[in-house]
């Protein structure tokens, strides 16, 4: 998920709101606190002010819909009561996950028991194994749902949720919000994600966002290059725009983006100019760039090598190629189609002395002999010799027909 670290004050949640409306994916509130006694001093900060600074944060994030993780800083440094405090607000207020932090360096034996002794209290009022909250505090360690189960430190394993609806009637909660549970009559009522989430989760996937931004690429190269057809460039249009924003949603780098406008830009100067150097260059330009547009820590945060390989040498060749498809096209002659006409063969309809009409190409053209001497009667074959505007000049192929063609 996506999270923003921030102060524990709503002038800093306010943004965090604005940036969860314009992405529409919901964005985690890092609430930092510190809660050093030292820090409280350099700060002028009370206990209550600390406190209130957390109901008004942690109220507001509520209200918007904002999951909360409470991060205490110096955790270490404070004292137990402080940090009791602060986590049992955070918790009431709706606190997703609690962070125990401290700055980089070391920890004093002090700051270590003032911790240790914090978890046994907090494990102890609400009815949890304090002992085993320790050894997890010291020797990180881990137990199995089972394990947990016997040893006291949850309440019930379920088997499904229905299971858990049933378990839960009649329990009874303790510590700050003790009551007891009633879930008879209760039914669970499934929401899907909502179509907009869905879209977001698979645009901003590092290989769709190449992928669209390739597309968008291609078809606004191909609209350059025969501008008129529509449909790439449309396509294009849409394409990069998507790839865009789901770009903007994950880490880019520059060095990834100059490198692809780049690529484009080969590849549209490899179609003018055909060589082959070009357009090698180009798809050259749109792997490293493909491999370099996020900066991605792990393995599953980058686009995936083969498929960069892959899409920029088909989507590139295909560029190239359709470039010089179309710029060669367009330097061929334009012909008007009464050209095409010269050597073609038709039936005389009109006598030809020295003007008539033939029919040629399923059409009546005016025509006269090639030979102005030598009148050319109705029936022969003819072919076309020449053209002088709307005239033809023929000449005679073969004997008259018996029953010439009907136009």
């Amino acid at each position: 998920g996506v999270n923003v670290a921030c102060r524990t004050v709503v002038s800093d949640i306010e943004p965090v709101v604005e940036m969860t409306q314009k992405a529409g994916i919901p964005i985690e509130v890092c609430a930092f606190i510190g809660s050093s006694y030292i820090r409280q001093y350099a700060e002028d900060w009370t206990l209550e002010r600390m406190l209130q600074n957390t109901r008004d944060a942690l109220t507001f994030a509520r209200q918007h819909d904002l999951p909360v993780m409470y991060v205490t800083e110096d955790t270490t440094r404070a004292k137990p009561e402080t940090i009791r405090a602060l986590y049992t607000t955070a918790i009431e207020l709706g606190a997703r996950r609690l962070c125990v932090c401290d700055t980089v360096g070391h920890a004093t034996p002090a700051g270590a028991r003032a911790v240790v002794e914090f978890v046994r209290a907090l494990a102890d009022s609400h009815g949890r194994n304090p002992e085993l909250a320790e050894e997890m505090v010291r020797e990180a360690t881990n137990v199995t749902a089972t394990e947990a189960l016997d040893a006291g430190l949850i309440d019930l394993v379920a088997s499904d949720q229905d299971a858990l609806l049933d378990d839960l009637d009649g329990f009874e909660v303790k510590g700050p919000k003790a009551q007891t549970l009633d879930t008879a009559g209760y039914t669970l009522e499934e929401r899907d994600m909502p179509f907009r989430y869905e879209l977001l989760q698979v645009i901003t996937n590092p290989n769709v966002a190449f992928l669209l931004l390739l597309i968008g690429i291609a078809g606004i190269a191909l609209e350059i290059l025969a501008p008129g057809s529509f449909i790439p460039g449309t396509i294009g249009g849409v394409a990069l725009l998507l790839g865009i924003f789901g770009s903007m949603q994950l880490p880019v780098t520059v060095a990834g983006i100059l490198l692809l406008v780049l690529a484009a830009v080969l590849l549209i100067a490899e179609a003018h100019l055909p060589g082959g150097w070009m357009g090698i260059l180009g798809v050259g330009a749109l792997i490293a760039g493909g491999l370099l547009l996020f900066d991605a820590d792990g393995d599953e945060g980058g686009v995936s090598p083969l498929l960069v390989i892959a899409i920029a040498v088909a989507v590139g060749g295909f560029v190239a190629f359709a470039g010089q498809r179309v710029h060669a096209a367009g330097k061929q002659p334009f012909a008007t189609g009464e050209e095409d006409l010269v050597g073609a063969l038709g039936d005389v309809r009109v006598a030809l002395d020295p003007v008539g009409q033939v029919f040629v190409d399923g059409a009546l053209w005016r025509a006269r002999p090639s030979d102005l001497e030598s009148p050319i009667e109705a029936g022969y074959r003819v072919k076309v010799d020449s053209i002088d505007g709307l005239t033809l000049g023929v000449s005679p192929v073969g004997e008259p027909d018996t029953e010439p063609e009907e136009s």
